[in-house]
């Protein structure tokens, strides 16, 4: 029966899988992996990134219209509020704004909350508000609670609690404001919040850059990762570093941990995994080092792709890659793989590539809405023949293409030079 050994990481279950190492890395952005931020902050400008607000206690993004844009708005054009105006009497509660989760299982150091407010609150004997921060423990802190007297602030100021002892170690670090419950008579404007931020002092960080190792895949692994017997296959490695920062990457044994000869400080996307000897290293793993220097932006790894498929997620606009951009890692057992290569809506002329497999033909172009491939593709031995392509035209949700391989008809000709696999191509969205 027919099997796929095809092993794909993309989402936070599978950079967290059982045996990972995880090293000041974020997994829970749903583009990628990436490095965890030196401080987070949030600005609300765009969205409200994420943000729970709670709408029964008027919790909205914007501006309080009472105050007006100017004076309801510490930096840009919007922050998070209570109500427009004073919020009512016999509220209930407490109810909340609620940051999303952000991951500082590798955070070090010291660090603050720190917040920009204009707050309006009457006696804390009659109206009441708090803060709260998600611990290690997973249960809820208060770093602030109002018990003064009554609060009329008609500016912003910047406010800052330690939250030191909430970080490290803290795979669900979270913030939340509370308003509630009030009494029966005097009301004020309540919470006008922006630039909130988790950050360390001096000393403390996230770090500049991340490391992020997989768990152990092949033969001799254990669980999900483990697959039949022979030849690891091609390794590809869709991501997109941006100016200044920088990938490399290594392939290590499973067991020993030690780099692999000819697998170690890569900075490409693409590699056949073939002249590993899988007897001698049943097991490998792959390790990433992802650096984002101050004032760049980090990279992100969409996905990693194993045994066989080639994929891309058309992050950037696609760039040629064919059989002599990837003789010097594939050499002899080589695979087809081809990209856009040049504007959609351009059809090409025929290109010629050489041995091992030679392209008979290939055109790009758009027809109905779609970018179209056709690619006619001769392998010299079973002299099998590519089929047409069609690539759903480029739009604002990632496109995956992929090269799924098949087993090859050499078995039945055993005196003929034998090719593992024959590539077909096909589209996944």
């Amino acid at each position: 029966y027919a099997r796929s050994d095809a092993l794909s990481w993309t989402a936070a279950q599978h950079w967290n899988l059982t045996g990972a190492v995880l090293d000041r890395v974020d997994i829970n952005k749903s583009d990628g992996l990436r490095v965890l931020p030196r401080a987070v902050k949030w600005d609300f400008e765009g969205t409200n990134h994420g943000w729970s607000l709670s709408s029964s206690a008027g919790w909205a993004r914007g501006y309080d219209s009472s105050i007006g844009q100017t004076n309801g708005v510490h930096t840009g054009t919007k922050a998070i509020y209570t109500y427009n105006g004073n919020y009512p009497n016999r509220l209930g509660g407490p109810y909340w704004a609620t940051s999303p989760t952000v991951d500082c299982t590798a955070c070090s150091g010291d660090w603050d909350l720190k917040y920009w407010r204009r707050l309006g609150l009457e006696s804390y004997y009659y109206d009441h508000a708090y803060i709260d921060v998600k611990n290690a423990q997973g249960s809820w802190s208060r770093v602030w609670t109002h018990n003064g007297g009554s609060i009329n602030e008609q500016s912003f100021s910047q406010q800052t609690h330690d939250i030191t002892n909430h970080v490290q170690n803290n795979p669900d670090l979270r913030v939340r404001f509370g308003l509630g419950t009030t009494d029966g008579s005097v009301t004020y404007t309540g919470w006008n919040l922006d630039d909130i931020e988790f950050k360390p002092r001096a000393g403390g960080s996230i770090g500049t850059g991340a490391n992020w190792t997989s768990a152990a895949f092949g033969p001799g692994a254990v669980g999900p990762q483990m697959t039949t017997l022979g030849p690891y296959g091609i390794m590809s490695i869709d991501a997109t570093v941006p100016s200044g920062s920088s990938m490399l990457w290594s392939v290590i044994d499973g067991v020993t941990r030690q780099p692999i000869a000819g697998f170690a400080g890569f900075s490409g996307d693409t590699v056949d995994l073939g002249a590993i000897d899988w007897e001698a290293h049943p097991s490998l793993r792959l390790k990433i080092k992802m650096d984002q220097p101050t004032g760049a932006s980090s990279p992100i790894i969409h996905g990693v792709h194993l045994q066989g498929p080639l994929r891309d997620h058309l992050q950037s606009r696609p760039v040629t890659v064919g059989l002599v951009a990837l003789r010097n890692e594939l050499g002899r057992r080589q695979h087809l793989w081809f990209w856009q290569r040049d504007q959609p809506g351009v059809l090409h002329p025929p290109t010629d590539q050489p041995h091992p497999f030679r392209l008979l033909s290939e055109r790009w172009g758009t027809v109905a809405g779609e970018l179209r491939r056709q690619q006619f593709v001769a392998d010299p031995v079973e002299q099998r023949i590519g089929q047409p392509t069609i690539l759903r035209a480029l739009g604002p949700v990632p496109l995956a293409v992929q090269q799924q391989q098949r087993p090859a008809m050499a078995a039945r000709r055993p005196r003929r030079r034998r090719y593992t696999t024959v590539p077909a191509y096909r589209c996944r969205s």
